[in-house]
């Protein structure tokens, strides 16, 4: 550690003598623009999906969802439609993590985000869609139920 570092962390030290509430005030003040941030990716993506009421849909068992509600039961999945797409990490940590730009909502929006609820959205595999909903196609139209009699 360098001359420098040590002096930072000295005048952190004092400071935080001074104000031993400083990291609870820095974390409310995070808090409350993460909200700010959120409300605003809120208006764009109602906006993006023509949705005036504020509730989605899951696209697949018709569940009303909220964006950004903090449930899980009620809470909006974004599904990559996809394989290949320039957000990799989870959309809903993309759009906590920027804000909501210009180019960032043309980001959003190229990217074709299916509307899913937590279930069908663990349900779904992200790669090779089509040969696995085959596969389940062809195990319901084969399996035999053993108290069904033909």
């Amino acid at each position: 550690m360098n001359k420098k570092q040590r002096k930072k962390r000295r005048e952190w030290r004092r400071a935080e003598r001074k104000d031993p509430f400083k990291k609870d005030k820095i974390r409310a003040r995070d808090i409350k623009y993460r909200k700010k941030r959120e409300n605003r990716w809120k208006v764009a993506i109602n906006k993006m999906y023509k949705n005036k009421s504020g509730l989605f849909v899951c696209q697949i068992c018709a569940r009303p969802l909220i964006l950004f509600s903090g449930n899980r039961r009620t809470s909006v999945c974004f599904d990559h439609r996809k394989e290949k797409t320039n957000i990799h990490m989870q959309p809903c940590g993309w759009l906590r993590s920027r804000s909501s730009t210009k180019k960032n909502i043309k980001i959003f929006k190229r990217e074709e985000f299916g509307i899913l609820c937590v279930g069908c959205n663990t349900m779904i595999p992200t790669k090779n869609r089509k040969r696995w909903l085959n596969k389940v196609i062809d195990y319901i139209q084969k399996q035999r139920v053993p108290w069904h009699r033909a």
